[in-house]
């Protein structure tokens, strides 16, 4: 549950106000959400999130 958590999470403000956000941000973020969830399903250990249920640091 923390996976979905960190992706409602990031960019909220800007998702709920219908605000630009980069794309380059939002593939990069994508792609080490994306990684976090095939280690939660594979049971390996999370190299990114780690329960952490805010906004990844850039």
């Amino acid at each position: 549950m923390a996976l979905v958590n960190a992706a409602l999470a990031w960019e909220r403000d800007a998702f709920e106000s219908d605000s630009p956000i980069s794309s380059a941000d939002l593939v990069d973020w994508f792609a080490r959400w994306r990684l976090s969830v095939q280690a939660a399903v594979s049971g390996a250990p999370d190299p990114f999130f780690s329960a952490r249920t805010e906004e990844p640091e850039a």
